[in-house]
């Protein structure tokens, strides 16, 4: 061989070895690069990891909180009925109360009328006494009107029991 080959042959072995050089370089920093994003990825994944725990620590107080408000639902829907059966009372009960506060005042009615009817019967007895004890005067009496019965109770002698023998 000669010295011309040998040098293009040295020149090609030079440039092959600083290709390699190059290529170990380059694949030296894409080794680092790989570890980074290695690491990158271990991070990125606790990270998932961390994120599934709360997600999931999320979800049972998610589930906590809806059995909660379930049962706050099933509890104020008990209320609810509760509180209409309660008002179905009220009402009954004020039906009863107008009822007999009705009847509480037919019967007032009729004690006014007896209450009055008693005063007359009583002024009426009042009246025959004071005739019967002779301490009115004739002409008192005889102004006045004379004293009818009431069919009802029979003169107010015999409702009391004042006869003359």
């Amino acid at each position: 061989m000669n010295l011309e080959t040998l040098d293009l042959l040295t020149l090609k072995i030079e440039k092959a070895l600083a290709t390699i050089r190059t290529l170990r370089s380059e694949n030296l920093r894409y080794q680092e690069h790989s570890l980074g994003l290695d690491n990158q990825l271990r991070l990125v994944e606790g990270q998932l990891a961390t994120t599934r725990s709360e997600q999931e620590r999320l979800q049972a107080e998610l589930d906590v909180k809806q059995d909660e408000a379930q049962n706050l639902a099933q509890e104020l829907s008990r209320k609810d009925q509760e509180i209409a059966s309660v008002r179905g009372e009220v009402e009954q009960r004020v039906v009863e109360l107008n009822r007999l506060q009705d009847s509480l005042r037919e019967k007032e009615d009729k004690i006014q009328a007896a209450a009055g009817r008693l005063e007359e019967v009583m002024a009426s007895l009042e009246l025959e006494l004071n005739v019967q004890v002779g301490s009115t005067d004739e002409d008192e009496f005889s102004d006045s009107q004379p004293f009818q019965e009431d069919k009802a109770f029979g003169s107010p002698a015999d409702m009391f029991g004042f006869h003359q023998n």
